[in-house]
C-alpha cells in the first residue's frame, strides 16, 4: 500500500534523480565535501560551476541539492529573476517562509524599509508634482536613483567596493546631505541610513536569520543560477557577504554555488580565487553519452554514433535526441540538420510538436500564456508539454532551456516571418490586457514596484519587440530615459529585456543596444542618457527629457552649471516642458542668477499654472532677492494649491519673519508641524524666529526637538550651542560644540563660539588656541585684499574678529561682507548677532558703533 500512496511530485522526483548520469567526478566532489565537513583544510564552502549553454550545469547543481538534502540541508535556488541584492534577500526569505521557517526579522526589516522608500518616494511626489507628469529638480527621487546608482545599490564608502570609480569626498558629502534630509522626515537617523543604504542595513538582519537557520540544521545551500546574467548587481554584494564578512559572519556551513557562463568577474573575486572551487564543465565524455543513451535505450553503435556527433555530446542535446527513439541512424538524421529539428520531426505527436513549438514564443509559461497561444482543441496537452525533457517547472511557471528554446526561436522565425510576427503580437497584446486589469487598481506612482505589473510590462515589450525590431526600438530606448530617474535595478530588467529580444529576434541593433546599455550602466544614469542622447535617435519630445533628466542628476551631484545646460537644451527642443523650465529656474538660483532664475520660473508658471512647487520654488527666488512681498503672494499661492505641501509653508513662514510679522510667521510655522512633526526646516525656521524674538529657551527646545529626529549636522548643534550660551549655561553650550565640530571641522561658526565658550568659561589659553584655528580656518578670506571669500565667511570673520578683538581685520573682513552686496535680511542678521556678542562678552562699543553704523546705512532705501 505505501507504494501506491507516493505522490506525483515523489514519482517525478525519483525518475529525475534515476535519469541522470554521468558526471561523476563532480558529483563525489560535493559529497566529498560534505562527507569531510567544515573543519577539514580542504572543505569549500564557495563553489563556481561554469561551462557553455547546454553542458548540464543546472542538472548537476540539482543533484548537488539533492545530496545536500539528503544530508538534512536546507536549500534555496535564485535565477535571473532577481535583480538586486535586496531582491535576492527578499527571495530567499519567501523560499524559507514556505518551509515554515520564515526569517521574521529580515521579514520586519525589509517591511520597514519599503513603507520608508515609499514614504521618501510620496514626499518627493507631493513636493514635485501636483498634478504634473514630471518632477521638477530638485527631486528627491532623483537623488536617491543618483545616489542608488553611485553606490552600487546600497554599498557605500566603508562598506564594500563601489561599482565604478567615483569620488568617495563627494559621495560621503551628498550621503550626509540625504540622511539630513530624510532624518528630518523620519523618527531617526537609522531609517534616513536604510532609505540611502539599504544593503548596509538590511544584510546584517538577513545574516543573523540565515546564520540562525544554519545553526537548527546541518547545512544550507544557496544557489545562484545564470550567474552570467546576475553578476554585475550581484557580485560585489555576495563578494561583501561571503568572503569578506562585512555584514556580520555567516556559519561554515553555508554553502554557495554560483553558476554561469564563463568566468567570475575579476573586479569582484580577483583576489578571492584561492578560496573558490572551480568546476568547469564541459560537454559529456563519449563514456558518460553512451551512459545516457544506453539508459534511455538505444544501443545500436549506427544509431549511436550519429546522436554523438548531431549532439556534440552536449547532454541536453543528448536527451533531446534519445526522446524520440530513434530505431535507425537515418532516423536521427543528418547532421546538417540541428538536433532540435530532428527531435521535432521525430515527435509522434504531431500536436504536441506544434504546441511545443508555440509555447517556446513565451520567456516563461503558465497556464494562461498557453491558452493565449495554443489551439481550443489542445487544451488538455498542457500537462504533456510540462513533461518533455527540455522543460522546467518552478513556482507554477514553466522555462524551457536556452539551448532548446534558441533553435525553436530560429527556426519559427525563419519558416514563416509572418506567423512569428502575428504570434508575437498575439502574445503583446494578451499581457497589455492583463496589464491593463492590474493598472485599474494601481496608483500609477507605485506600478514599477509592484512586480506583476511590471513583469506583465517587459513581457508585452519583449513581444513587441520580438515581433517588430526595428520599429519598436526606438520606444524601447524611450522608456529607458524615463527609467534613469528610479531605481537601477529597474533600468537593469530593461536591458535585460531588450537583450533576450535582441537574441531571439535574430535582431543586432536591439542586441547592440542591450549591450551598449548594459556596459555604460555600469557608470551610471549620467552616462546611460549621455549614450542615448548621442546615439539613440530620440524623437524630440523625449529627447528633451533625456536632457532634463540628466540635469536632473547633474543637479544631484551639485553640478548646477552642467545642469542649467541640459535644461536649456530641453526647453529648447520642447518649450512647453514646464518641469525643464522649473529646474532651470532652480539651477539659476544654485548659481545665484537670480533675474535669470525669477524669468524661468514665471515661464514655467505660464506652462502650469497649478503646479504648487513652482510657486514656492519662485518665492524663494523673490525672497532671495528681498521681494518679500512676491515672495508671500507665492508661498500663499502654492499653500493653496497643495495646502500639505509642508516646506512651503516652513519657507512662507520665513517670509512673514523676514517682513517682521513674527506672530503671523510663528502660527505658519505652527502649522507646518502639525502637518509634519518631523519637519526639520520648520523647526529650525521656527527656532530662528525664537532667537530674533528674545525667546532662548523655545529656540533651544525646537533645536533639541530636531536633533532628537536624528538630524546630525554641525550648524544645528552651534546655533543650541549660541542659545544656551545666551541663557547662561556655558557647560552645556561647550558640549555642543565640540559635538558640532567633530561633525564639521570647518564650521567657523562653531569654531568661533567655541572660543567664546572658553573666554566665558576662564579658559584664556584654549581660548587663544581656539581662535588660531578659527584664523586658519578662514586663511584664504584673512590675507590682506583676500577677496575669494564668501559672503558667510565674510561675515562671521568681521563679527569673531571684534569680538577677539582684532579691529583692524573686523574693518577688512566688513568691507568684504559689504562688497558682496547682503541684503536686508543678512544685514539685519548681522546686527542682531553682534548685539548677542556684547551680550555674551561686552564688546567695545566704542570700536563697534562704526561698523553698526556703515551696517545700518546699507538699510537705508537710497544706499547703493
Amino acid at each position: 500500500m505505501a507504494e501506491l500512496e507516493l505522490s506525483r511530485r515523489e514519482i517525478i522526483r525519483r525518475r529525475r534523480q534515476a535519469s541522470f548520469v554521468g558526471r561523476r567526478d563532480e558529483l563525489a566532489v560535493f559529497r566529498d565535501n560534505l562527507t569531510r565537513g567544515v573543519a577539514h583544510d580542504d572543505y569549500q564552502f564557495l563553489f563556481h560551476v561554469r561551462g557553455d549553454g547546454g553542458v548540464g550545469k543546472t542538472s548537476l547543481v540539482r543533484q548537488w541539492e539533492r545530496l545536500a538534502v539528503e544530508e538534512g540541508a536546507v536549500t534555496f535556488y535564485l535565477d535571473d529573476d532577481v535583480h538586486s541584492p535586496v531582491e535576492a534577500m527578499e527571495a530567499i526569505s519567501a523560499q524559507l517562509a514556505l518551509r515554515d521557517r520564515p526569517m521574521k526579522d529580515f521579514d520586519k526589516a525589509l517591511a520597514h524599509y519599503r513603507k520608508r522608500r515609499h514614504e521618501a518616494e510620496k514626499i518627493a511626489h507631493e513636493q514635485d508634482l501636483h498634478g504634473e507628469e514630471e518632477v521638477q529638480a530638485p527631486s528627491l527621487s532623483a537623488s536617491l536613483a543618483a545616489q542608488a546608482g553611485l553606490t552600487g545599490l546600497g554599498l557605500i564608502p566603508g562598506a564594500g567596493a563601489l561599482a565604478g570609480a567615483v569620488d568617495a569626498r563627494r559621495l560621503a558629502q551628498r550621503t550626509d546631505r540625504l540622511r539630513t534630509a530624510l532624518a528630518a522626515r523620519f523618527a531617526s537617523d537609522d531609517d534616513a541610513q536604510l532609505v540611502l543604504t539599504p544593503l548596509v542595513s538590511l544584510t546584517p538582519v538577513f545574516v543573523q536569520n540565515l546564520a540562525e537557520t544554519a545553526r537548527r540544521v546541518p547545512w544550507v545551500m544557496l544557489t545562484f543560477d545564470t550567474f552570467e546574467r546576475t553578476g554585475p548587481v550581484l557580485g560585489a554584494w555576495l563578494r561583501e557577504l561571503l568572503l569578506v564578512e562585512q555584514f556580520g559572519a555567516l556559519p561554515p556551513s553555508v554553502i554557495t554555488v554560483l553558476v554561469g557562463q564563463g568566468g567570475l568577474d575579476e573586479r569582484y573575486w580577483s583576489d578571492w580565487m584561492d578560496q573558490i572551487a572551480d568546476i568547469p564543465l564541459g560537454a559529456f565524455t563519449e563514456a558518460e553519452a553512451r551512459t545516457l543513451l544506453t539508459h534511455k535505450g538505444i544501443t545500436d553503435e549506427d544509431v549511436v554514433q550519429a546522436v554523438l556527433r548531431l549532439s556534440r555530446r552536449l547532454p541536453v542535446l543528448v536527451s533531446l535526441l534519445a526522446q524520440s527513439s530513434p530505431q535507425s541512424a537515418e532516423a536521427v538524421g543528418d547532421p546538417a540538420d540541428t538536433a532540435v529539428e530532428r527531435f521535432l520531426k521525430g515527435m509522434d505527436d504531431r500536436q504536441l510538436r506544434d504546441i511545443a513549438l508555440l509555447c517556446a514564443l513565451p520567456l516563461l509559461l503558465d497556464e494562461d500564456v498557453y491558452r493565449v497561444i495554443a489551439p481550443e482543441d489542445a487544451a488538455d496537452a498542457y500537462d504533456k508539454l510540462r513533461a518533455l525533457p527540455f522543460v522546467t517547472a518552478t513556482a507554477g511557471q514553466c522555462r524551457y532551456h536556452d539551448m532548446v528554446r534558441g533553435p525553436m526561436l530560429r527556426l519559427q522565425h525563419s519558416q514563416s516571418p509572418t506567423r512569428w510576427q502575428q504570434q508575437h503580437l498575439r502574445l503583446a497584446d494578451a499581457f497589455r490586457t492583463w496589464r491593463k486589469e492590474v493598472e485599474e487598481q494601481l496608483p500609477r506612482t507605485q506600478r514599477l514596484d509592484d512586480p506583476q505589473w511590471r513583469d506583465l510590462y517587459h513581457n508585452e515589450n519583449y513581444h513587441r519587440l520580438c515581433a517588430r525590431p526595428r520599429q519598436k526600438l526606438p520606444a524601447a530606448l524611450a522608456e529607458a530615459v524615463h527609467l534613469c530617474h528610479h531605481d537601477p535595478e529597474h533600468l537593469h530588467r530593461w536591458i535585460q529585456m531588450l537583450q533576450q529580444a535582441g537574441e531571439d529576434s535574430g535582431n543586432a541593433g536591439v542586441a547592440d543596444w542591450a549591450r551598449r546599455l548594459s556596459e555604460a550602466a555600469e557608470d551610471g544614469p549620467i552616462t546611460i542618457l549621455t549614450l542615448l542622447l548621442t546615439e539613440g535617435a530620440l524623437k524630440p519630445a523625449r529627447r528633451a527629457q533625456a536632457y532634463a533628466h540628466r540635469a536632473q542628476q547633474h543637479i544631484a551631484n551639485d553640478d548646477y552649471s552642467q545642469a542649467l545646460g541640459d535644461y536649456e537644451k530641453a526647453v529648447d527642443l520642447d518649450p512647453d516642458l514646464a518641469w525643464a523650465h522649473a529646474g532651470r529656474g532652480f539651477a539659476y538660483f544654485r548659481l545665484g542668477q537670480l533675474p535669470e532664475s525669477l524669468w524661468a520660473y514665471t515661464r514655467a508658471l505660464e506652462l502650469a499654472p497649478h503646479n504648487a512647487s513652482m510657486f514656492a520654488g519662485r518665492g524663494d527666488t523673490h525672497l532671495a532677492m528681498d521681494n518679500c512681498e512676491s515672495a508671500l503672494a507665492d508661498f500663499s499661492r502654492a499653500t493653496e494649491l497643495a495646502p500639505r505641501l509642508v516646506w512651503a509653508r516652513s519657507h512662507r513662514g520665513r517670509t512673514l519673519a523676514a517682513m517682521g510679522r513674527h506672530e503671523e510667521a510663528l502660527v505658519e510655522f505652527q502649522t507646518a508641524i502639525d502637518l509634519d512633526s518631523k519637519d526639520a526646516c520648520s523647526r529650525a525656521g521656527r527656532a530662528q524666529l525664537h532667537m530674533v524674538m528674545n525667546r532662548y529657551q523655545a529656540a533651544i527646545d525646537d533645536y533639541t526637538h530636531s536633533l532628537g529626529r536624528g538630524v546630525k549636522d554641525g550648524f544645528t548643534l552651534a546655533k543650541r550651542a549660541e542659545a544656551r550660551l545666551l541663557t547662561g549655561a556655558p557647560d552645556d553650550a561647550l558640549e555642543d560644540l565640540e559635538r558640532a565640530i567633530v561633525l564639521d571641522p570647518a564650521g567657523e561658526w562653531a569654531l568661533g563660539l567655541l572660543a567664546i565658550a572658553y573666554r566665558i568659561l576662564g579658559r584664556e589659553e584654549a581660548e587663544r588656541a581656539q581662535w588660531q584655528r578659527l584664523l586658519t580656518v578662514l586663511a584664504g578670506v584673512t590675507r590682506p585684499g583676500g577677496k575669494d571669500g564668501t559672503m558667510a565667511e565674510f561675515g562671521n570673520l568681521f563679527l569673531f574678529s571684534c569680538a577677539i578683538p582684532d579691529w583692524n581685520r573686523a574693518a577688512e573682513a566688513l568691507q568684504g561682507f559689504l562688497d558682496l552686496r547682503p541684503g536686508p535680511d543678512v544685514i539685519h542678521e548681522a546686527l542682531r548677532l553682534l548685539d548677542r556678542l556684547d551680550a555674551l562678552v561686552g564688546l567695545d562699543r566704542a570700536r563697534t558703533k562704526p561698523f553698526q553704523l556703515r551696517l545700518e546705512a546699507r538699510l537705508s532705501p537710497s544706499s547703493s
